[in-house]
C-alpha cells in the first residue's frame, strides 16, 4: 500500500499445497469510533517478484523513501534531531497488552543485563484496545 502516513495494515499470505490465498486489511484513523465508510486515498499495488522478505522490503524502499511522510526528513544518519538514546538501544521487548506482569519480567531482565533505561524499548501491543489512539 502506498500509505504515505503508515496508517495500520496488515498483510497476510497462506502456501498450501497448491493453493495460495492473499488478504490485505487497513485500519483507516478514526475507525474506533464505529460505523464508517472509508475510501483510501493513496493506490494499493501488488507486484509480484521473485526473492524473499528482504528483496521485497527492498521493492517498497524505491516507493517509501521518495514519497512516505517519515523518511521526507532524510536519511537517520544525516539528520541532528535523533536523540541520543535511539542510537544506544540494544534490547527491545515486545509486550501484548493487558499485560500480566510481563512488564515486572522486563524489569528483572534489564537489571539482570546491567541495561540502563537508554539501552532498551518496549513495543507495546494492543494499546489501542485500551480506548485510546
Amino acid at each position: 500500500m502506498h500509505d504515505p502516513r503508515g496508517d495500520t495494515k496488515t498483510l497476510e499470505s497462506y502456501i498450501a499445497d497448491r493453493n495460495a490465498a492473499f488478504r490485505l486489511s487497513y485500519t483507516p484513523p478514526g475507525s474506533s469510533e464505529g460505523n464508517m465508510l472509508y475510501e483510501t486515498v493513496f493506490p494499493i499495488v501488488i507486484k509480484p517478484f521473485e526473492g524473499d522478505w528482504y528483496d521485497a522490503s527492498n521493492i517498497y524502499r524505491q516507493w517509501a523513501l521518495p514519497n512516505a511522510d517519515w523518511t521526507k526528513k532524510g536519511r537517520l544518519a544525516d539528520r541532528t534531531n535523533i536523540p541520543q538514546w535511539t542510537y544506544n538501544l540494544t534490547t527491545w521487548f515486545m509486550d501484548p497488552l493487558p499485560s500480566t506482569g510481563t512488564l515486572s519480567e522486563m524489569k528483572q531482565i534489564t537489571e539482570r543485563l546491567g541495561l540502563g533505561k537508554d539501552y532498551i524499548g518496549v513495543h507495546l501491543y494492543n494499546w489501542d484496545l485500551l480506548g485510546r489512539e
